[in-house]
């Protein structure tokens, strides 16, 4: 389903992660990971930045913009450069005048031999004069490795938009960077050489067409392996700075009240099939914005980075205090993981389990693994060989299952509860186990078509949701490119015990559609998108949806409520949160006693505080503004707040704090004056 974030390609973005992290190339690698389609909808005429500027020097300010002019929005939740949620498709560079008519336009795809990717949000383009000709020229960077991006520059004329330097590389990670000038007609970069371990500065000197390298120097030396974690503040917070030869994992972040731990992964070659592995865990006090300490708990040699990665996370909190992960130690050749725990206070690192998971002479990769944070208890499932164990915390044993859970290249076939209690094993049949191997229910597989993972939970494990179609009719196919994702016609959904306790079906014979948008788990109802297809030039399948209304759906009495969709998140007074289970759709706001909804559009999120409070936060994407609102619930009226920069992608962390685009922090509490 759209909303699906596709484990399938779990795999995949891990193994080219790591090519990416264990060779770090000058060249941009072609090595892209695939990512969920959070958006199966085609996208067009997407601004992503804009910059006035008096190009031909008649004394008119003109605009400069990167437009998507089609892709789709596709997002990650895998470690690594990727994680997040990016534009991915074609991208052009268009100069307009103050009324909009375009003056000059070049597509950038062409330029870099392949579709472009955007991280979600705004960037501000950087405009000088490189070559001396007194045109304006500016640049446009892609990932090219943990090391930095490569860079292409372009001009502007007074016949069109070109490309005057490419494969530019610099240890810069931003789309638009200003080039550091040796001479009116030459420039100097710099970047990280991992085969001869040296900072490296390489000189770019226009030849009247181009820019060619004419230079490469080696200058003093960097550790590619130090962390080097700062704190910056601002007026609304700060922001949180590291070493770009480190990446985070977001789903191994963990906070405790203001306390903030982040996991930091660094792989370098270092020859003869071997990789060092560092793993960072920097603890931060968001209250008092200073980093408290920062924990090296993995420093060593790896001969099967990615068999040994699969296995290796932050699962959470142990107690108040402490964090439990799995680590890898290396002795003599021989690789053996353990599990510990770190003090958030402290920083004392305790070994819980030696020896576990356990491995054999031929490693195998680990499919998902999990933290029952109520029973306390780790699971690890290997992929190939399918053996799973339980290593049980209050005990601090290990115990394995009796039946093996083998996965078949490209899937995973389990689906663990959030809770990590139980999960779905795609076998002959559905079957829901929990972690002493006991089958809760066995369910058949439906007649039509299915997606994979083939089933949605509920975020408190209380129900699962399992999609279908009638047929196997390929009308219902809304996307097949990795692989298919339907358009349900009907949700069988089932309870912790395994028991169906609700079949909903769309109207089949007005060709209608029906999702879960996202679970009310304090209602125990679920919101219900009902869609139809945009069938149109005579396609057979990949159909965009063309419309949408919604439907409550209350589990306990078997009611539906017809919702009425409102414009603007202020005509809901009293509302109540829905987190999106839609990949392009941002979140709800719900306000029960009106019976009506607010969609997030694509520019604006709504977040809730761990003290129940709601937020909104839209986005001014021209002129590169935001505005925050929250509902004070004693007056059921919006306060509002306005801030000179664009928020994309926040988390409600700690007590009163966003974080967004990475590791800026706004401090809500100062915002909003408490």
């Amino acid at each position: 389903m759209m909303r699906r974030r596709l484990i399938i390609l779990g795999i995949t973005l891990v193994v080219l992660i790591g090519i990416l992290f264990f060779v770090a190339k000058q060249n941009r690698s072609k090595l892209v990971p695939e990512a969920t389609h959070t958006n199966e909808v085609k996208l067009f005429e997407v601004p992503f930045s804009q910059k006035g500027l008096d190009w031909n020097h008649d004394g008119e300010q003109d605009r400069l913009s990167i437009i998507m002019t089609e892709g789709v929005l596709v997002a990650d939740s895998n470690p690594g450069p990727f994680e997040g949620e990016y534009y991915v498709g074609e991208f052009v560079a268009e100069l307009t005048d103050l009324n909009g008519k375009v003056l000059q336009r070049l597509d950038l795809a062409p330029t870099f031999g392949e579709e472009l990717r955007f991280r979600k949000g705004s960037f501000e383009l950087v405009i000088d004069d490189y070559n001396g000709d007194n045109n304006p020229d500016f640049t446009i960077g892609q990932y090219a490795s943990s090391n930095g991006n490569v860079y292409n520059i372009y001009t502007i004329r007074p016949d069109g938009i070109f490309m005057i330097g490419k494969d530019i590389f610099s240890t810069s990670s931003d789309y638009s960077i200003p080039l550091s000038k040796a001479s009116p007609k030459s420039f100097l970069t710099r970047y990280y050489d991992n085969t001869g371990g040296s900072l490296i500065e390489a000189t770019y000197q226009w030849d009247g067409d181009t820019f060619k390298k004419i230079a490469e120097n080696r200058v003093e030396e960097i550790d590619p392996k130090e962390l080097s974690l700062t704190i910056t503040p601002n007026e609304y917070g700060f922001q949180l700075n590291f070493s770009n030869g480190y990446y985070v994992n977001e789903r191994e972040r963990v906070a405790s009240g203001n306390t903030l731990a982040v996991p930091f992964t660094h792989i370098e070659d270092t020859g003869q099939n071997q990789a060092l592995l560092r793993r960072v865990i920097g603890i931060i006090d968001l209250q008092d914005q200073k980093i408290v300490s920062t924990n090296v708990i993995t420093d060593t040699n790896l001969s099967n980075s990615y068999d040994v990665s699969s296995a290796l996370e932050v699962f959470g909190l142990l107690d108040e205090d402490k964090i439990v992960y799995s680590n890898v130690l290396n002795k003599a050749g021989s690789q053996t993981f353990n599990i510990e725990a770190l003090n958030l206070r402290t920083s004392e690192i305790e070994t819980l389990v030696v020896g576990a998971p356990t491995i054999t002479n031929e490693i195998d990769s680990f499919a998902l693994n999990w933290y029952s944070s109520l029973s306390k208890k780790l699971v690890f499932n290997k992929y190939h060989d399918g053996d799973i164990e339980v290593i049980n915390l209050k005990t601090l044993s290990l115990e394995k299952f009796r039946n093996k859970y083998k996965h078949s290249w490209p899937t995973f076939k389990t689906a663990p509860s959030p809770d990590g209690s139980m999960f779905w094993y795609e076998n002959k049949k559905l079957e829901l186990i929990d972690l002493q191997e006991n089958i809760i229910a066995q369910v058949p597989y439906p007649k039509g078509m299915i997606n994979y993972p083939i089933w949605e939970w509920s975020k408190d494990s209380q129900y699962s949701a399992l999609y279908y179609t009638s047929d196997n009719n390929p009308k219902h196919i809304m996307s097949s490119e990795e692989m298919i994702i339907i358009a349900p016609q009907g949700i069988r959904l089932f309870n912790k015990e395994g028991k169906e306790v609700a079949s909903l079906k769309s109207d089949a014979k007005k060709d209608e559609y029906v999702d879960i948008a996202g679970w009310l788990p304090e209602y125990n109802s679920v919101l219900l998108r009902y869609f139809h297809l945009d069938r149109e030039n005579g396609q057979k399948q990949d159909f965009a949806i063309a419309d949408s209304a919604f439907k409550l759906y209350d589990i306990k009495q078997r009611r539906f409520f017809q919702l009425k969709t409102v414009q603007e998140p202020t005509d809901n007074t009293s509302p109540v949160l829905v987190e999106s289970a839609i990949g392009s759709i941002n979140g709800f706001l719900l306000d029960l006693n009106k019976r009506q909804i607010w969609e997030a559009p694509n520019s604006a999120y709504v977040i809730r505080s761990d003290q129940g409070v709601i937020y909104t936060i839209s986005n001014d994407d021209v002129n590169r503004q935001s505005q925050i609102s929250r509902i004070d619930v004693t007056n059921s009226k919006w306060d509002e707040k306005k801030l000179p920069f664009a928020i994309f992608s926040p988390k409600y962390v700690g007590q009163h704090w966003i974080m967004y685009e990475g590791y800026k922090f706004i401090d809500l509490a100062k915002l909003f004056q408490e």
